[in-house]
């Protein structure tokens, strides 16, 4: 998180802009809703191992859409 954190600011540094800012700030948020909620963070972390290592493009899609779920809830939890 600290790599990123460090992009943020050099993106907002060279861009004369904080939206690399809030976009961290926004993805940390969501990364923070995740966490607090451990079978949900586990069920995220599932999704993304097992559509590294599945076989079919449909059955890494199954995943995928899985993850993006819980991704797209957290975004939405925070936004609120």
């Amino acid at each position: 998180m600290a790599a990123e954190q460090t992009r943020a600011m050099t993106a907002a540094i060279e861009k004369n802009s904080l939206k690399p800012l809030l976009l961290f700030v926004r993805h940390w948020a969501a990364t923070v809703e995740i966490e607090r909620f451990p079978e949900t963070a586990r069920e995220l972390r599932r999704a993304e191992y097992l559509a590294q290592i599945s076989t079919t493009p449909d059955e890494a899609g199954q995943y995928v859409k899985i993850a993006g779920d819980i991704v797209r809830a957290a975004h939405q939890a925070v936004a609120s």
